[in-house]
């Protein structure tokens, strides 16, 4: 609507993730018909969020510009593991344990059913997993319920909605993201920098971060057998999750926060640069300080 009453602006859309498991909503796609009629730029967040939207939302490539998410390498940085045990100490989970670990909202297209469903077939090599899940949501009471058909009560705990993530990674040994759909998932990229291998799905900006028996394993969608089977594999080798452990780190280093914040004040600056109103105008680049705290501000 602003574009249509101002002619002299340039229209830029962002598209970060699905809110649904792989489809684009209705809302979606009336933007995106608005998106062709105005020429607007959009910007995603992995190469294969924008194949999808040429392929099904006819955005044209040369129109999409990809700029990946970040991490504050600082503030997730790789924990040693000597520090699991206070950890671990507030959920009463033992030293010797292998701890599963997911932080996600508790929703139907993060598939946390498809992990409890996997975790129960488990078998012998499931005997000292424990399940840590961090987050909150509309699914958790089926979750929940679903956790307790399943005889899994005493080895999977809820820990809600946390603000001290970072200490939680701590007492966590494989992280995993079994969604049906991701742009690029922070989440994942927070864990990687912190040093956790990962199991992952193969879904959305997923295959572009974890690098399949180097940094983790990658999955087929919905798949709870290739899951245990990966599971298991964590469970039974801790030093090839020592290794994948370490060329996570090494792979999070890539996608530092600082470079995702140069490269959308070099978008933007590029934008800014054309005539405004009938004068040449040099845009400076934003001061970086001033465009992380945009970022990181919480919205009240």
């Amino acid at each position: 609507l602003a574009r249509a009453c101002c002619r002299n602006i340039r229209l830029v859309l962002g598209f970060h993730g699905l809110e649904t498991a792989g489809e684009f909503s209705m809302r979606d796609r009336v933007v995106a018909t608005g998106a062709r009629w105005f020429a607007a730029e959009c910007t995603t967040v992995s190469v294969s969020g924008a194949e999808k939207m040429t392929r099904e939302l006819g955005i044209p490539p040369d129109r999409i510009t990809v700029l990946s998410n970040g991490v504050d390498l600082q503030r997730f940085s790789a924990v040693p593991r000597e520090a699991a045990a206070a950890g671990r100490a507030e959920f009463g989970i033992l030293a010797d344990a292998t701890v599963i670990g997911a932080v996600g909202n508790l929703t139907t297209v993060k598939r946390q059913d498809l992990l409890l469903s996997a975790l129960a077939t488990c078998g012998d090599s499931g005997q000292k997993l424990r399940l840590l899940l961090v987050g909150d949501g509309p699914e958790r009471g089926r979750l929940e319920a679903l956790c307790r058909s399943l005889q899994r009560s005493a080895t999977v705990t809820f820990a809600g909605a946390r603000n001290d993530i970072p200490r939680l990674l701590t007492a966590i040994d494989v992280f995993v993201n079994c969604s049906d759909s991701e742009g690029m998932s922070n989440a994942l990229l927070e864990v990687m920098a912190a040093g956790l291998p990962v199991i992952a799905t193969r879904v959305g900006g997923n295959e572009e971060l974890v690098r399949d028996r180097e940094d983790g394993w990658l999955i087929p969608k919905g798949d709870a057998g290739a899951l245990a089977a990966a599971l298991r594999e964590a469970a039974t080798d801790p030093e090839r999750r020592r290794r994948f452990g370490l060329a996570a780190r090494a792979r999070a280093e890539q996608f530092s926060f600082d470079s995702t914040v140069h490269a959308y004040e070099r978008f933007y600056s590029d934008r800014l640069q054309p005539t405004v109103r009938g004068n040449a105008k040099n845009v400076p680049a934003a001061n970086g300080e001033r465009v992380r705290k945009l970022f990181t501000s919480p919205i009240t």
